[in-house]
């Protein structure tokens, strides 16, 4: 058992994304297959044994996009983790849990999800539980189609010099960076990558794109799975190459946030390259950008958050 835990919750970036239409035999989910990867914008997780679980939530002084955190204390995925393993373990597990937030609510980034991860992935320690790997994604499955990536039995270490993630408290857990994986049916297929490395531009539309609004949209106008083309990606995105993006919800998102599509179309028009955007919306961003294109970024769309970001390691 730990007196405390510290631990660093990462965003995810879906480098392509591929859907078919909603399948009766998956409960009318939708199977998808995308490459998954993380990037170094994360959210700090303290936690410790209590009598009751709890979590205080606050925007860290460096968040990109702030946003009210305007959800009930016990629909947060990090609480309902908690649950989620007490039910497994068959006993109370009170966990006073502090999260300073940097990913942005959302956004298509994967915050809520990295942060239930990051919880269940340091419960067993923290109350000197014996909880296999196994088991932990399994809970992760219950609670999000996202959570099961963040779940990695052989994560990546902290990348010397990182300034995102600054000093750890003496005795706390190096950070744990989940390597990337092509996902796919509904999540529950996670199969890990090589390294991909490179910078990304990440712009935050002030937009809002929900999930099912943008799912609606994509069946009106429905793709087809394609997951030979996401393996093809794949290997070329371990060899450094960028080109051929995609994500099938690009335009149902759009047609949801139309700010989104005419954010998305002025960066691609002043950059002179692809802009994408990551899950259902509404966070965009741009392939291997260097300074100069963000500084030419910032100054087109004046007044939108952006952060330039690296895949890690």
């Amino acid at each position: 058992m730990h007196d405390r835990m510290h631990v660093h919750a990462y965003a995810k970036v879906n480098l392509c994304l591929s859907v078919g239409p909603a399948d009766p035999s998956l409960g009318g989910l939708h199977p998808l297959c995308g490459v998954f990867a993380c990037v170094d914008l994360a959210d700090d997780l303290q936690l410790t044994p209590a009598e009751r679980t709890s979590v205080a939530r606050r925007w860290a002084s460096d968040a990109p996009r702030p946003s009210p955190i305007d959800w009930a204390s016990e629909d947060d995925l990090c609480v309902r983790a908690v649950r989620a393993y007490e039910r497994c373990v068959g006993g109370s597990r009170g966990t006073s849990i502090r999260l300073d937030k940097r990913i942005p609510v959302g956004g298509g980034l994967g915050g809520g999800s990295a942060d239930a991860a990051a919880v269940l992935g340091v419960l067993p320690a923290l109350h000197g539980d014996d909880v296999d790997h196994a088991t932990l994604v399994r809970l992760a499955q219950e609670l999000g189609s996202d959570v099961p990536f963040f779940i990695d039995p052989e994560p990546m270490g902290q990348a010397p010099g990182d300034p995102v993630l600054g000093d750890l408290v003496s005795g706390d857990p190096v950070p744990a960076i989940p390597r990337p994986a092509v996902v796919s049916g509904t999540g529950d297929s996670v199969e890990r990558l090589p390294p991909i490395a490179g910078d990304l531009l990440l712009v935050f539309p002030e937009a809002a794109c929900p999930t099912a609004a943008v799912y609606a949209g994509f069946d009106r106008s429905p793709t087809s799975l394609d997951e030979p083309r996401v393996r093809r990606l794949a290997g070329r995105l371990a060899a450094g190459a960028f080109e051929g993006l995609w994500n099938d919800l690009a335009h149902a998102a759009g047609e949801v946030a139309p700010r989104v599509a005419d954010i998305r179309e002025q960066l691609a028009s002043v950059l002179g390259r692809a802009v994408h955007m990551t899950g259902s919306g509404s966070t965009l961003f741009v392939a291997a950008a260097d300074e100069r294109e963000a500084q030419r970024a910032q100054a087109a769309l004046r007044g939108v958050p952006m952060t330039r970001v690296r895949l890690v390691p």
